[in-house]
């Protein structure tokens, strides 16, 4: 696995992590679901572009 590759999974992880986090603490801190579904897309924004980097890697340059 490459440097993008697994940037791209481990935000990806983490993203869906942030989303159940986030509804499961919904009882004890208010506002939590709203925080993590914001993180949750922060996180999955930042794996779209880890895996448009490694598409470009994988590409090669193009001149």
């Amino acid at each position: 696995m490459n440097k993008f590759q697994r940037q791209a999974v481990v935000f990806s992880l983490l993203g869906a992590a942030c989303i159940a986090g986030g509804m499961g603490m919904k009882d004890y801190i208010p506002y939590s679901p709203l925080i993590g579904w914001l993180f949750g897309l922060i996180c999955q924004i930042l794996a779209l572009l880890s895996a448009i980097k490694w598409n470009r890697e994988q590409r090669g340059p193009t001149n």
